[in-house]
């Protein structure tokens, strides 16, 4: 099915940045909320980031001014904001960017249901509630998907596409299509608490939040020695408050009820939401406060400590998404890799970026050693001697915290040489050798899926389809 308009329900920021990338992609969209000033705020946002993108365009004069106006005026052509729903009767696609809330989602889509044809597919930006609880709330509970985008939108190219119990094969395939009609990066994923990104970015923050409170460190130095480490764009504490305070919490207790208490929650993080500082969104103040700190803690914390958890943490919780059928090697590295930002400043996309890291670094990274071996080739980039006690340990307590999740998979760190031609496999290491192998980036496919997950037919179908359509 082509999307020939789409729907965002839910303005602020958020419904602004959705309906921006949805615009600039040449596709009519509606951004509709129950007051008109979110609806405004949506499209103000639209306005001000395609601004910002074609004003970067004049600079590196790419662009004419005029070309730029221009431009400008065909894009929020294509947006238009309500309060009702009489502009859906036609949409095709419809994205609801509503409170991270169960009860505010199921009303949406009961709502959302009556108002629009009977072949649109419906959208949850949800980015950890259960896809399928909200689709149980219609009568096409197989037109209903999970459609993660991540903050800010107009610059992020990722996007969780989240198959909910009941989501067909042909909705998957056409959220996975629309997903790259609006030039973003999608990968599919299984409904996990979570998903991907966020279990394994709320894994890794819940061990430095843990370590912070129990040593009495430093916030800014840990954040100093996570982002001077190139593990993250930025450190943790830092992107909680960009992200929202509130909006963290939520998500950190979902996934702490979800998973047992090897997902730390931080109690400053509690104080801190209960007394209404939640970061950029209510005027800045949240973990920090004009630059410094605002929560105790004063020790200066090891460097290479803080790494390597950091590092090991999410090695962990990869292999339990591998490992539980819910992605693929492949959806981590897009989903966690490094990004650049192109000319218009939005991140260049994915499959270029990656095999450029492949002809420079040496393909270091966290390595799956079984019946086969695969690498974390993007996110785990650091040296790998001397994790090994780090991570031993860690395992350790994530089984004792999680025992229904028990890891079977031998854990290990590898370092390799640098493929030899920008990411090829070394022809030396035979596939299911039990040795460690460099991850064929080149190759679009999700190399190795069916081996690793031979129970996952449906999934693999999905999979299949989804590269025979792109």
């Amino acid at each position: 099915m082509f999307v020939s308009k789409a729907a965002v329900v839910g303005g602020g920021t958020m419904g602004g940045e959705i309906a921006q990338a949805i615009a600039a992609a040449d596709i009519p969209v509606v951004v509709k909320d129950i007051d008109q000033e979110f609806v405004d705020a949506a499209l103000e946002k639209a306005r001000a980031v395609t601004e910002g993108q074609l004003a970067r365009l004049v600079k590196k004069e790419k662009l004419t001014q005029e070309q730029a106006d221009a431009r400008l005026a065909e894009v929020m052509g294509r947006v238009v904001g309500t309060t009702t729903y009489e502009e859906f009767g036609d949409v095709d696609f419809v994205v609801e960017a509503v409170p991270e809330r169960m009860e505010i989602k199921q009303a949406v889509f009961r709502e959302l249901d009556a108002a629009t044809p009977g072949h649109a597919i419906l959208a949850s930006n949800t980015s950890s509630l259960s896809v399928s609880e909200m689709g149980e709330t219609t009568l096409r509970p197989d037109k209903v998907v999970g459609f993660h985008f991540f903050y800010p939108a107009s610059i992020m190219p990722l996007v969780e596409v989240i198959a909910g119990e009941d989501t067909s094969e042909e909705t998957a395939t056409v959220a996975y299509n629309f997903a790259q009609a609006i030039k973003k990066q999608p990968i599919v994923c299984g409904e996990v608490p979570g998903f991907v990104v966020n279990r394994i970015l709320m894994a890794t923050i819940g061990e430095i939040w843990r370590a912070q409170e129990e040593q009495g460190l430093s916030i800014k130095a840990i954040d100093a020695a996570i982002a001077g480490a190139q593990l993250a764009p930025m450190g943790p504490f830092f992107l909680t408050d960009l992200l929202g305070l509130d909006t963290v919490l939520h998500v950190a207790e979902h996934l702490a009820d979800s998973y047992g208490e090897t997902f730390y929650v931080h109690e400053g993080l509690r104080q801190l939401v209960a007394d209404g500082k939640l970061g950029a969104k209510s005027g800045g103040e949240g973990f920090f406060k004009d630059g410094e700190q605002n929560v105790p803690g004063e020790g200066e914390p090891d460097a290479e400590e803080m790494v390597a958890m950091f590092t090991c943490r999410a090695l962990i919780e990869s292999c339990l998404l591998v490992e539980e059928g819910v992605c693929s090697v492949r959806d981590i590295d897009l989903g966690i890799g490094p990004k650049e930002l192109g000319d218009d400043g939005r991140e260049v996309d994915p499959p270029q970026t990656n095999r450029r890291c492949h002809a420079q670094r040496a393909a270091r990274g966290c390595v799956l050693s079984g019946d086969q071996t695969f690498c974390f080739s993007q996110f785990f980039q650091q040296p790998s001697r001397g994790l090994e006690v780090p991570l031993a340990s860690l395992c350790e307590r994530d089984r004792a915290g999680r025992p229904d999740k028990q890891l079977h998979t031998e854990v290990c760190f590898q370092l390799r040489d640098p493929p030899a031609h920008g990411g090829q496999r070394d022809a030396q290491v035979p596939r299911g050798s039990g040795e460690a192998s460099c991850f064929d980036d080149g190759d679009e496919r999700r190399h190795g899926f069916e081996s690793i997950h031979p129970g996952l037919p449906k999934m693999e179908q999905w999979f299949s389809a989804l590269q025979n359509s792109a």
